[in-house]
């Protein structure tokens, strides 16, 4: 019964070593995983940022001639 149990016992420490090395890898590799999609998405974010900010300049501008025309005007 001895032997059963040293077989039971190795066969359980060992698959817990494994199982150990697995959760290792797969938080390893979900970092790096989890790292490259947030460098995607704050890219992505950036651009509609800068996309954001070119047609509030653009706007900016027209109102401004605008508004420099009709003071002219109105002088």
């Amino acid at each position: 019964m001895t032997i059963f149990w040293q077989i039971v016992g190795g066969t359980v420490a060992s698959l817990g070593g494994v199982a150990a090395t697995v959760i290792l890898v797969v938080k390893f590799c979900g970092g790096i995983i989890a790292e490259r999609l947030q460098k995607k998405y704050e890219l992505k974010l950036n651009e509609d940022l800068e996309s954001h900010i070119c047609c509030f300049r653009q706007k900016n501008y027209i109102s401004k001639a605008r508004f420099e025309k009709e003071f002219a005007v109105y002088q």
